[in-house]
């Protein structure tokens, strides 16, 4: 009798699109993106939007990997969300992928603005950020003036010259919530220093420069005012007798809402800059001080 041969046509979709793309991805466009081999070198393995049910050709919306057990496959050159989709030889079509691609091409938008919180003589500047997107915002503080560091200085933490700034630090954000960052003292009070700003997305973009905000540190701290805690030992003389301050305490009240108290010795005043009329020692007559 003659040969024959028995062929299957296998009509079930293919199943596996989640665990070739397992988890959410966001990537610049054209991106080469690590997936897992369908273990079909025939199959078909396409990013597409959700809802694609033909797949002609691939272009800036639709991308193919080189074959169905690749383990790469790039990025479309579209900003948007993927899905990822596995066809097999007869043509059958998954579901789409539950992960999703987000090809991102556009650095974060964000506010930026001075904080006037920190108290007087603290020499500490803060600033306030709140983007668009989760996204690391990086920040170096530099003198008035100077050069702008680019996008990749301020990441580094450096300034235009490559050297360590006044300060820098980073922090991650999260979308649309304002994020507070105090730097450490500065230099000097009262002074008008410069902060360059750079924020990075997910998907790694950065802006074309870093955005620059002019801030002052607050004023330096000084006393407001001054009142007895505790008067002298002694509160009575006869004339010819020499004034003693021992024992007397003054009240220090500071414009950052402090205060001491200050015991008298002649240092302690003079280091203070307090000054008592009459001195202490100052021999008491009845013309100057009746």
């Amino acid at each position: 009798s003659a040969p024959f041969a028995i062929n299957f046509l296998d009509n079930t979709a293919p199943n596996n699109q989640d665990t070739v793309f397992k988890k959410d991805v966001t990537v610049r466009p054209n991106t080469e993106v690590t997936i897992a081999s369908s273990g079909n070198e025939a199959n078909e393995i396409w990013f597409a939007p959700i809802g694609t049910t033909t797949f002609p050709t691939p272009g800036l919306a639709m991308t193919q990997a080189n074959s169905g057990t690749a383990t790469t496959i790039s990025a479309p050159a579209n900003e948007g969300f993927y899905k990822l989709y596995i066809i097999e030889p007869s043509g059958k079509v998954s579901r789409p992928s539950l992960a999703t691609l987000t090809v991102d091409n556009t650095p974060p938008g964000f506010t930026l603005m001075s904080s006037a919180t920190q108290l007087p003589g603290s020499k500490k500047v803060e600033f306030l950020l709140k983007a668009n997107e989760a996204c690391t915002a990086y920040y170096v503080i530099v003198a008035n003036n100077a050069a702008a560091p680019a996008p990749e200085q301020v990441m580094a933490g450096k300034d235009k010259a490559g050297a360590t700034p006044l300060d820098s630090g980073n922090a991650n954000i999260d979308a649309n919530i304002e994020k507070s960052f105090i730097s450490k003292a500065l230099p000097d009070d009262a002074t008008p220093y410069d902060v360059y700003v750079v924020l990075k997305d997910a998907a790694g973009n950065v802006p074309v420069a870093a955005t620059k905000l002019d801030i002052t540190t607050p004023i330096a701290k000084a006393v407001t005012g001054i009142n007895i805690e505790k008067q002298p030992t002694v509160m009575s003389y006869v004339y010819g007798q020499k004034l003693a301050l021992n024992g007397l305490s003054v009240k220090l009240s500071y414009n950052d809402y402090t205060s001491e108290i200050v015991a008298f010795t002649t240092s302690s005043f003079s280091n203070k800059n307090i000054t008592a009329s009459p001195a202490h020692g100052t021999i008491l007559t009845k013309t100057d001080h009746n």
